[in-house]
């Protein structure tokens, strides 16, 4: 069971909609959705999947297991002059993928990709204040805290705060 990671392709639609669908309904997962938050049609995936194609500062990877969705990696560039530096990460893994080394792995690669862009200089995230194994991946990689949000985060009912956490990439020489 080779693990593939490449971008993600206006096909990948139909399968990223049921992925994510999975994700939020997990009752403990640490997301930003609650289960049955996302509605879109193939058509409205598609044109939100084709928004990341064609932006220069924008990335989505899946990461595949036998041509199965098992991980999704986003990072959204910024729209404006300003901060066209600065893209927002957002990352999962199916349940029963967890701990396997697929988050590294989108992690890694979408780093990479950052470093070659010539565009990106500063990668930031949130993560619920409990999630240690998260919190953990990200200072591997060396991000680092930069403030925490008070109840950031309402999902099924409970209140959650977050992390936020920021990777600076040296610049242009």
């Amino acid at each position: 069971m080779a693990l593939v990671i490449r971008p993600v392709e206006l096909t990948d639609a139909a399968a990223l909609l049921a992925y994510i669908q999975d994700l939020a309904a997990e009752p403990d997962i640490d997301i930003l959705l609650e289960p049955g938050e996302i509605q879109f049609t193939v058509e409205q995936e598609a044109e939100f999947l084709a928004g990341y194609l064609q932006a220069d500062n924008s990335l989505f990877l899946v990461a595949l297991r036998d041509g199965t969705i098992v991980g999704s990696l986003s990072l959204d560039g910024g729209r404006f002059r300003a901060l066209r530096h600065v893209v927002t990460l957002g990352i999962s893994v199916s349940r029963e993928h967890r701990n396997q080394g697929i988050g590294r792995a989108l992690l890694a690669a979408a780093i990479a990709w950052c470093r070659e862009s010539g565009i990106v200089q500063r990668v930031e995230l949130q993560v619920m204040v409990g999630n240690v194994r998260a919190i953990h991946l990200y200072q591997r990689f060396g991000f680092e805290f930069e403030g925490r949000r008070r109840d950031a985060v309402r999902r099924l009912g409970q209140s959650r705060d977050t992390h936020l956490m920021a990777l600076l990439l040296p610049g242009p020489a």
